[in-house]
């Protein structure tokens, strides 16, 4: 979602600073940019087929078959607030939805404003200004179309919504409108009215915002709860001497971490079938295990799939803070 951005960037600079660009600060800039892509150059010429970014990109970036409607409703009305943090952990209201319709909105009022504003004026200054909002308003609007089809979006919205974080980028453009507007508050007769809505719309974002962070604040315990669950995992996991297992996608992740690789994990979907493993070689590594056990939360689709399966009926090992985990796995 970042790739926008900086294509936008690149325009900027070579509209507005290409004489610069063709000096030492051109070259600066090349061997930076050279010196920072090489470790992703590196990993995607030496990746396994199918493992490397590109693929993995174009993989995530359509939603096979969803209607456009799940598309839109995921990745724009849900995914806009949910991603740019007006939102509560885990769910939004309708009145944060609302959000979803207005960026949109106030994306393509910035837009021709910027553009009006372009055309009406040959000032340097004045013109590097606007071409930075349009240039904003741009990157934002391919990053939530990118988004949008993405299949992150369709099927995993919550979770995914944090995709969006870079929209925060332009969303001094995406306010611009409004405080425009609010601005003329005093100007009297119609303007003063829409002025006065336009400052009622900035105070509700802000408020909204306020709501979140204060909501997110009062979920610091489940927070901690659930780290402090893990941490037991990973402890019950020393003892029992685990260093190979399967597990659903999350627990994966916060076990592969916590246990500093100590502790190899493969995934294994909500149906029992292989999963996404962020690093390939950990399902050989598993596989290859003579006693790998399989640890997933209690009640979740992976346990219950897990359990009607022959591995669930090869016995369970015990019961820890909300994880349920399984011998022989292998």
């Amino acid at each position: 979602m970042l790739l926008p951005y900086l294509a936008v960037a690149g325009v900027l600079l070579l509209v507005f600073c290409g004489r610069e660009l063709r000096g030492r600060a051109g070259a600066v800039l090349t061997a930076a940019a050279v010196l920072g892509a090489a470790p992703l150059v590196w990993y995607n010429v030496t990746a396994r087929a199918g493992q490397d970014s590109i693929s993995v990109f174009l993989d995530q970036s359509h939603g096979g078959s969803a209607p456009l409607g799940v598309r839109f409703y995921n990745g724009v009305l849900f995914g806009l607030p949910m991603g740019t943090g007006l939102c509560a952990p885990a769910s939004c209201g309708r009145a944060q939805l609302a959000w979803g319709v207005a960026v949109p909105v106030l994306l393509a009022v910035a837009g021709w404003l910027a553009v009006a504003a372009l055309r009406a004026t040959r000032d340097r200054s004045v013109r590097v200004v606007q071409a930075g909002r349009l240039a904003l308003v741009v990157a934002g609007a391919l990053s939530l179309l990118s988004y949008a089809q993405s299949s992150a979006a369709v099927h995993h919205p919550i979770e995914s919504s944090r995709y969006l974080f870079c929209l925060l980028i332009s969303l001094p453009a995406v306010l611009w409108p409004l405080w425009t507007v609010a601005s003329r508050l005093r100007a009297g007769g119609w303007r003063a009215v829409f002025g006065g809505a336009a400052a009622a719309a900035l105070a509700g974002v802000t408020a909204a915002m306020v709501a979140a962070s204060a909501a997110l604040v009062a979920h610091v315990p489940v927070y901690r709860t659930e780290a402090r669950d893990t941490r037991a995992l990973v402890e019950a996991l020393d003892r029992l001497g685990v260093t190979r297992m399967y597990a659903d996608y999350w627990t994966c992740d916060k076990i592969v971490f916590l246990t500093r690789e100590r502790v190899v994990c493969a995934v294994l979907g909500d149906d029992g079938s292989p999963g996404q493993d962020r690093y390939a070689p950990y399902r050989a590594i598993v596989a290859g295990a003579d006693h790998p056990v399989a640890v997933f939360p209690i009640d979740s689709p992976a346990q219950r799939s897990y359990a009607a399966g022959p591995g669930g009926r090869a016995g369970l090992v015990l019961d820890v803070a909300g994880y349920r985990v399984y011998r022989s796995a292998g």
